[in-house]
């Protein structure tokens, strides 16, 4: 996803403080890199990136919360039976791609979100994805006509030795959780995710730690990266 040849974004909301609509990952990493760089491929919701122009730049900060994960009882976005059946049609449907680096290991998928396009891999994640974005437009405070959907990035762990490194991005994120319960390290404190949580997130670095319990199951997260209208004013 290049955003190429934008202007810098005017601020527009006191939900964030963005100095570039780009994307900018750095898994495993808590400072963002000082050397410009070409766009390089997606991996983990690392979107393709522009060389940035600014001569300083900041890791965006949207947060106007504490991150917390939010059950299902509380979204209602699945039954359990739905979310049981979602999880097994992924571990089974979906074309996972071996994803390994120095300090982690899982499989992943993803795609951009292009509008009147249809890239989801898996019929049955379309009204996921819809919830998702109504979940995401109660914690921006906006319409769901106000979120805009970037990419999604699907990750599988296939037992607890699989990870994923701390990181941040440059969007908001609203993740899915499903399958085992592993801990999630949100800045410097560690959340457990459980089957059919979901948890908003805004810049904070955050990543999955290994687990010690070698039983634990698969578990496959389900990330839609987006911004909302409140966040930047439009292109000029």
């Amino acid at each position: 996803l290049q955003d190429s040849g934008c202007q810098p974004l005017k601020l527009a909301s006191k939900l964030s403080r963005p100095t570039s609509s780009r994307a900018m990952i750095s898994e495993g990493n808590r400072r963002r890199p000082r050397r410009p760089a070409a766009a390089v491929a997606v991996s983990d919701g690392q979107n393709s990136m522009t060389r940035d122009t600014r001569k300083k730049s900041a890791s965006i900060i949207i947060r106007t919360r504490n991150a917390s994960p939010i059950p299902l009882r509380r979204h209602g976005l699945l039954s359990p039976s739905e979310l049981d059946l979602l999880f097994k049609k992924m571990t089974r449907s979906i074309r996972w791609v071996q994803y390994n680096t120095k300090r982690s290991r899982r499989k992943v998928f993803g795609w951009p979100i292009v509008p009147g396009s249809d890239l989801c891999p898996l019929p049955a994640l379309r009204p996921v994805l819809d919830g998702m974005i109504r979940v995401a437009a109660k914690d921006a405070g906006q319409d769901v006509g106000q979120i805009r959907p970037i990419q999604c990035f699907l990750c599988l762990y296939e037992d607890s030795r699989n990870t994923c490194p701390v990181h941040s991005h440059d969007w908001r994120q609203v993740t899915l959780s499903l399958g085992a319960a592993r801990n999630m390290i949100v800045d410097d404190k560690k959340l457990l995710l459980e089957h059919g949580d979901i948890i908003v997130l805004g810049g904070e670095t955050h990543g999955i730690e290994i687990g010690r319990d070698r039983s634990v199951g698969p578990r496959i997260s389900v990330n839609l990266f987006y911004h909302a209208d409140g966040d930047v004013c439009t292109h000029d």
